[in-house]
């Protein structure tokens, strides 16, 4: 597998990026946040969302792993190895 990204893939994305900054790529000088943009306002809602549920998940497999690691000294206390 090819995990290299071609240079159209990266002037595509840079293009992409400036348009969803309210900006043109030709004349962009600054990654800044520009406000007012309501679709840059929702991708950083959505990113935030993101990373809630990146913590949620997180938490959940903590726990996941604290009973999976009881059920096996359970099943080793009860001889089934």
């Amino acid at each position: 597998m090819n995990d290299s990204i071609s240079f159209q893939e990266i002037i595509k994305f840079a293009e992409n990026y400036a348009a969803l900054s309210g900006q043109d790529l030709k004349n962009m000088t600054t990654f800044k946040r520009v406000e007012g943009n309501p679709v840059c306002e929702q991708l950083r809602a959505d990113l935030n969302q993101l990373s809630e549920d990146q913590a949620r998940i997180d938490s959940e497999l903590k726990i996941i792993k604290v009973n999976q690691e009881r059920a096996r000294t359970l099943l080793k206390e009860f001889g089934f190895e």
